[in-house]
């Protein structure tokens, strides 16, 4: 397999400015690590740090993309290894979800290391992948179709997040551990898979007219690419703005819930300083209280409690949390709040408790002290469903799900819940010492509202397109295939005309895929032995004129004769008066695929030379195409003599 013809000519810009970019930004980040500086990591302020192993496999990339330019292909290959090991490490890492201690030493906002990104794990090691199948390492038949398609990948990729960090869609590449994506990682990137596009393309020209056959395959994956990655970016966008939507809404849903039960606890609390006041209360000013209080709604009843625990006044008559014989304190749970209540002199909420009258509920207790003598406590008994239901019957934001739990026991919930948990919110409410988890979240119907159709639309858009771009391309170079062989048929017709020293013109007949298949009498005289080998080619017909230099061995007229090869732009191969190779232009390699190597010792002919000092030029027609076949016994080499 030849190597990479971009060794022939080494003016490749893209690959000079992709290796200096990516070496730029990995020398960068790194000397940011280095000296603890954060902003050399970041770059541009706000933006997504990169991680230090990013940092390295960057510039392993730069590097392999310059020596490979340089034509250090076994080095090259080295440092693509080195940074697929590094994307390889990177998504295991991602995967596992833990992180390798003391590998991001720089402290960032929150003081937490940048966490390692399936994304950009995968890019790299199809980064490292194409460096190494660029380099000839591995060997393959479609290596410059699969380089295309990787480079593709990536710069597509690359592009749309740096249009979406420049559009402000920043959250589409730097929330979760599976798109965290910075903008300068996007660049080189984005300037990576433009270098191995290049590369591929210049590979795959060798020795064809027109654009690589893998073309429509790079047209659709870059449309396929860009089309995910937009829908990514549109997905995670519209999910930011819905998470941020979702916080104010659960923190107002949260300060409505508190200030509601806070409405029903301040009379509590109102009534017991009342009670010290007046410590003769009468049990008609009792009631009145009550009945005032009870109008708020979410009440089981209203209790007044000697110290003793023992159930004196109830409202509403029978509605109270006693035994028969009247005593409130009768398990462990209503114990633990009396003595608390009685010991920290304020407001004590017990745990969940079965209420007398049924259902799940707690007791808020009040004490009374007068004189600082306990004279006993103001009850609020609460079932938990008439009390939720009831501060919620304004809710000001019905489309959200809630639950409360004391601890690990859950006792409301209102609304179906998401399946998604990453949409939910918590918040604690503390009620008499006892504190109770609300979590809020959004209904299924919520979810599904939120999600515009818009980034659906795309994907199937996205899709639709890529295969019409595939199928478009693949027709307008098949068909500009088409019209390079009529036009070749056309030459090939005058060719078989009587010219003017025609039956002299050394003519090789091949087949498409570069086997030799005849050659007339003149060719004969020139070659000793077959002609070579030349690549295949993937054209219906293609004809090929090179140019064979035969001259003295004088070292003085070869050294000239070497500027003269480089000037041609057709093939051209340099001999001695033996015959032997000496030199050949890049055009050589370029269209025939021969290199010095292949030709280093033939014998160019047999033709004899009257003047050792004189310079012989043989034009010879190669034809290929898939026209030729042995058994047809008529070739048009065979036309041509």
């Amino acid at each position: 397999m030849p190597t990479t013809t971009t060794l022939a000519r080494r003016r490749n810009a893209v690959a000079l400015i992709t290796g200096i970019v990516n070496l730029l930004v990995g020398i960068t980040v790194l000397a940011g690590y280095a000296f603890q500086e954060s902003s050399l990591v970041t770059l541009l302020p706000g933006s997504a740090p990169m991680r230090l192993t990013t940092a390295v496999a960057t510039l392993c990339c730069g590097a392999a993309v310059l020596l490979l330019a340089g034509g250090y292909l076994k080095v090259a290959a080295g440092c693509a290894v080195i940074c697929g090991v590094i994307g390889s490490a990177n998504l295991v890492e991602a995967i596992a979800g833990f992180h390798i201690a003391g590998f991001d030493p720089v402290a960032f906002a929150g003081g937490a290391p940048p966490r390692a990104g399936t994304l950009i794990a995968c890019l790299l090691i199809l980064a490292a992948a194409a460096l190494i199948l660029m380099s000839g390492a591995v060997r393959l038949r479609a290596r410059l179709a699969i380089v295309g398609f990787i480079g593709s990948v990536l710069h597509s990729v690359g592009v749309v997040a740096v249009i979406s960090y420049i559009a402000d869609v920043s959250s589409a590449f730097t929330t979760g551990p599976y798109s965290q994506l910075s903008v300068h990682t996007a660049v080189t990137l984005a300037a990576l898979g433009a270098a191995l596009i290049r590369f591929a393309w210049r590979d795959s020209m060798a020795g064809r007219i027109g654009a690589p056959a893998w073309v429509p395959l790079l047209v659709g994956v870059a449309t396929l690419t860009t089309s995910f990655c937009l829908y990514g970016a549109m997905a995670a966008d519209q999910e930011s703005d819905f998470a941020h939507q979702l916080t104010f809404e659960a923190e107002g849903l949260r300060q409505f819930i508190n200030a509601g039960l806070d409405n029903r606890i301040q009379p509590l609390i109102r009534l017991a300083r009342h009670r010290a006041a007046v410590p003769d209360l009468k049990k008609e000013d009792w009631d009145a209280d009550t009945q005032m209080i009870l109008t708020r709604g979410g009440y089981q009843s209203i209790e007044w409690i000697d110290p003793a625990g023992k159930v004196v006044w109830t409202a509403p008559p029978g509605a109270g949390d006693a035994t028969p014989d009247g005593s409130a304190a009768f398990e462990p749970r209503r114990q633990a709040a009396f003595d608390a209540a009685r010991q920290n002199r304020g407001l004590a909420a017990s745990r969940p408790i079965d209420l007398v009258t049924g259902g799940k509920g707690t007791i808020v207790l009040v004490p009374v002290f007068v004189r600082d003598e306990l004279a006993g406590y103001i009850a609020g008994v609460f079932r938990y469903q008439l009390l939720f239901q009831n501060v919620l019957s304004s809710n000001p934001s019905p489309r959200y799900s809630i639950a409360v739990h004391d601890g690990k026991e859950f006792v409301f919930s209102q609304g179906s819940r998401s399946r998604s948990s990453s949409l939910f919110r918590t918040a604690e409410l503390v009620v008499g010492g006892a504190r109770w988890k609300l979590e809020i979240g959004p209904t299924e119907a919520l979810v599904l509202q939120a999600r515009s159709p818009a980034g659906g639309a795309l994907l199937v858009a996205g899709v639709f397109l890529a295969v019409l771009f595939t199928l478009m391309v693949y027709l307008v170079e098949r068909t500009g295939t088409r019209q390079v062989l009529d036009q070749t048929m056309a030459a090939q017709t005058t060719l078989t005309a009587p010219l003017k020293d025609a039956a002299r013109l050394p003519v090789v007949s091949y087949g498409r895929d570069g086997t030799l298949l005849a050659w007339n009498d003149t060719a004969k005289l020139l070659f000793t032995g077959a002609p070579p080998r030349i690549p295949a080619c993937e054209t219906g017909f293609h004809t090929i004129y090179a140019t064979l230099l035969r001259a003295s061995a004088s070292p003085v007229s070869l050294d000239a004769l070497r500027l003269v090869l480089d000037s041609c732009s057709q093939p051209a191969l340099l001999f001695d008066a033996e015959g032997r190779f000496v030199a050949a232009n890049p055009a050589s390699a370029r269209t025939l695929g021969w290199s010095d190597e292949s030709w280093s010792g033939r014998n160019a002919g047999t033709l004899s030379i009257a003047n050792p000092e004189a310079l012989e030029i043989h034009n010879v027609l190669l034809m290929q195409g898939q026209w030729a076949t042995p058994a047809s016994g008529h070739t048009a080499a065979a036309t041509a003599q």
